[in-house]
């Protein structure tokens, strides 16, 4: 373990996690009762959560949606004939709607679909203000 990269440890607890969500699914449902998108679905959430919850890694991937964000302006300003302003605007609000929808989706221990909720945080900024 001296001298092991971070990306050595956080795959071997990748797997490790992937094997024990496994392992709890075919206790649940059986071997042959049991899918990889069930597995994968299961695996998911355990890591949603560390990203949501660890400080460094929600910073990481703040700092990836403003990478995202700086490839999405220039097409949507190109569709907003050319105001950078609004698609500066619009590509942060679907950006964090997309964060927000994927911090409910931990929240709710994946009990609602992450397209619904995204979908929601999508409306409630699109809907004036009641």
């Amino acid at each position: 373990m001296v001298g092991e990269g971070l990306r050595e440890v956080t795959r071997r607890a990748v797997t490790a996690e992937i094997a024990a969500k496994a392992m709890d699914l075919f206790t649940e449902q059986g071997f042959e009762g049991t899918t990889v998108d069930q597995i994968a679905a299961a695996a998911g959430l355990p890591r949603a959560t560390m990203l949501a919850e660890t400080l460094a890694l929600r910073t990481a991937l703040l700092r990836k949606h403003l990478q995202w964000q700086e490839v999405l302006v220039p097409v949507l300003a190109e569709r907003l004939g050319g105001d950078e302003f609004a698609a500066h605007a619009l590509g942060s609000a679907a950006l964090s709607c997309l964060d927000l929808a994927g911090y409910e989706w931990t929240r709710v221990a994946g009990g609602k679909p992450l397209g619904e909720l995204l979908d929601e945080a999508i409306e409630a900024v699109s809907t004036p203000a009641r």
